[in-house]
């Protein structure tokens, strides 16, 4: 079972966008927290572009996660970007007993490189589990 099945079932205590739009951290009612860590190949810059229907992390608990094609709408830089090659585009859709969150989450590169999103489960004592 990989972690974003061990999110299932989980109930959202408190959940947390690193300012640099790189992490997703969720604080469980269990006392496991899970980040959602993108990254990028070589040459790459994977972001959390943003997080549509986010009122559905906060007290909810998770019945599922699953990858979503996104649309693609072009080479649009991130708002700290001046300019880019290509961008790819991914979607995480996470489902709880609150509604639906989206993560739109994105990748720009020379064409030829990719990212995506980890996740990484914490147990109570801070040990990865």
């Amino acid at each position: 079972m990989d972690n974003r099945e061990k999110m299932i079932g989980e109930t959202i205590q408190r959940w947390h966008l690193s300012d640099d739009h790189e992490t997703l951290t969720m604080t469980m009612v269990s006392g496991n927290s899970y980040r959602l860590t993108t990254w990028g190949d070589c040459c790459s810059f994977t972001w959390i572009e943003s997080i549509d229907g986010a009122e559905a992390l906060s007290g909810g608990t998770i019945t599922a996660v699953e990858d979503i094609d996104m649309p693609d709408l072009g080479n649009v830089p991130a708002e700290s970007m001046t300019s880019v090659d290509e961008v790819a585009y991914y979607g995480l859709r996470i489902t709880t007993t609150k509604g639906r969150a989206v993560l739109d989450y994105r990748n720009t590169s020379n064409g030829y490189y990719g990212g995506g999103l980890d996740v990484t489960r914490y147990a109570k004592d801070g040990s990865v589990a």
